[in-house]
């Protein structure tokens, strides 16, 4: 029993280091603005997510930072959140990072920011993978759409699709 109490000790304390606020405590107005820009940013985040993730539909696959594969018949989706930045589930998991460094301030919140950053390398793999299985379709696609961030202008979006793209165009 001893041995257990002495193994959650490091994660007891990084959880207490974690979850320490952040220095300065900011005025009682700024500290609501925070928390209504918090939710807001939230709930977008997990919206995209949310959006992204059932318009995969059946080509969702989950994947870990050790590799990312493709179904057998996967099809490149360019519908719904998809049209509009390549990596929605990402942005919505950023949005929502930041959303909750907004409203937590805390240690834990900045790391979970921090870490979006490594997202963004499992990206570049996957798109590696996308542009290996479907060449020029991938090719014309990311250069109309934005990895993270969607344009204002809705002059470079691709037009909406049923079954997203083929492979190999």
């Amino acid at each position: 029993m001893v041995s257990y109490l002495l193994a959650a000790v490091p994660y007891f304390a990084l959880w207490v280091v974690l979850w320490t606020p952040l220095p300065g405590t900011p005025p009682e107005w700024m500290r609501l603005g925070a928390l209504v820009v918090g939710a807001l940013l939230g709930s977008a985040g997990l919206g995209l997510y949310l959006w992204g993730r059932f318009t995969l539909g059946e080509m969702y696959n989950v994947s870990s930072s050790l590799g990312t594969e493709l179904f057998a018949d996967h099809r490149l989706i360019t519908n719904g959140p998809f049209r509009y930045v390549r990596h929605p589930m990402y942005a919505g998991i950023g949005l929502a990072a930041l959303g909750g460094l907004a409203v937590y301030r805390t240690w834990s919140m900045v790391f979970a920011v921090a870490s979006v950053l490594g997202l963004s390398i499992k990206a570049r793999h996957e798109e590696q993978l996308l542009a290996a299985e479907f060449g020029s379709t991938w090719s014309e696609y990311s250069a109309l759409v934005p990895a993270f961030w969607p344009r204002l202008s809705t002059n470079r979006r691709p037009p909406v699709t049923s079954k997203g793209g083929s492979r190999h165009g």
